[in-house]
């Protein structure tokens, strides 16, 4: 089944990526996750560690925001309190001092087809809700054994950026989108011999590029900072 970039529903929940800032109290590493699946995985995870850089305990909230596939593709948040159903988009936990506990999201795939997907989880200080940060999860499934599978090592330079961005692995990438956080298009691009697109004209923050194939479908999301 192709996934339609056309058809790519952006869900964006009240907390989202531009708004989060730097936090001071903590600091989240190996973001962004990315995690490569067969689309018969039925449940793939992707793991980012946040450490409590502290000498006191620290009260953490973290909100789910999903950027949704066509396929309504599940997604399962685990603290290092609990697993939590589905549904659940914000929960709080505690962290000990100098602690490094780790955030897993899982990817639910539960209709064998392939399927591209970002989660963001905006992490917070509770008790002082602008101490923050953003870890950001990718999903990317293609059949295995297929030429389409070597897309998802795309990478995007610089990032961020102040106006271009360079596309390095991209090989099979004949389109590419990018769309603000809103889920409204802003640009689009055929391949280009050198791999090179424009932010130009676009405010700052941030924004999601889909990677399309020769066939339209959705190879890779990725997320792209602009200055």
């Amino acid at each position: 089944m192709k996934i339609s970039i056309f058809t790519l529903f952006i869900a964006l929940l009240a907390t989202g990526f531009a708004s989060a800032q730097s936090a001071t109290t903590f600091t989240l590493t190996n973001s962004p996750a990315s995690v490569t699946a067969s689309p018969e995985a039925t449940d793939s995870e992707a793991d980012i560690y946040i450490t409590n850089l502290t000498n006191a305990p620290l009260h953490i909230r973290w909100v789910r925001t999903v950027i949704s596939n066509p396929q309504n593709l599940g997604t399962q948040v685990c603290d290092p309190n609990n697993c939590y159903f589905p549904q659940i988009n914000t929960q709080n936990f505690f962290m000990d001092p100098n602690d490094v506990d780790t955030m897993i999201v899982h990817f639910l795939n539960e209709t064998g087809e392939p399927a591209a997907e970002i989660v963001h989880l905006t992490i917070s200080n509770f008790d002082n809700p602008g101490d923050s940060e953003v870890g950001v999860f990718n999903y990317t499934s293609f059949p295995s054994g297929t030429k389409d599978l070597q897309t998802a090592t795309v990478k995007v330079f610089p990032n961020p950026t102040a106006e271009f961005f360079t596309l390095e692995h991209a090989d099979f990438v004949q389109g590419v989108r990018i769309f603000g956080l809103d889920g409204r298009q802003v640009a689009y691009f055929t391949a280009s011999p050198n791999n090179q697109y424009s932010l130009a004209g676009q405010t700052a923050g941030a924004y999601i590029i889909a990677l399309e194939n020769n066939n339209g479908q959705v190879v890779q999301v990725v997320d792209v900072q602009k200055m």
